[in-house]
């Protein structure tokens, strides 16, 4: 989980949900092969919830956290499901990062889809359903095996 994401959800919760372990940036900071271990058997790298600040950060390869950090250094699929305001999501700034993520051919970017947005706006920015993203996970790693 990036900081942002912490203000929002804590990583308690998500710990408690899931009985996974959850790294944040500061198992980032405390051990700076995290970012590597993490990588080693990844079959796909899926971001859920992507910001605009870091789909922006991805097509830059800039690495300020442990997000940014684990997803340079997979080599798997990485898959970004997108997540903001309408009119971020429409910026001529966002579409050319999204278009140069998908130009690097191993990046599925899951458009967002239109309806109630959490700053009140709607529009088109909501994130795909989980449970497209489950069976969509779930269906390339059938496929793998």
């Amino acid at each position: 989980m990036t900081e942002r994401a912490t203000a929002f959800v804590a990583p308690l919760t998500f710990e408690a949900l899931t009985g996974q372990q959850v790294l944040t940036d500061a198992n980032y900071f405390d051990n700076s092969m995290v970012h590597i271990k993490l990588t080693d058997e990844a079959k796909l790298f899926l971001i859920a919830p992507a910001t605009a600040n870091t789909i922006a950060h991805l097509a830059h390869g800039l690495a300020p956290n442990l997000l940014g950090s684990t997803a340079l250094a997979v080599n798997s699929p990485l898959w970004i499901a997108p997540a903001m305001n309408t009119r971020m999501w429409e910026h001529p700034a966002t579409q050319d990062n999204i278009k140069q993520l998908k130009s690097r051919g191993n990046v599925r970017i899951f458009e967002p889809e239109s309806g109630s947005l959490a700053c009140g706006h709607t529009g088109k920015g909501r994130m795909i359903g989980v449970e497209q993203l489950i069976d969509a996970v779930d269906n390339y790693l059938e496929k793998q095996t």
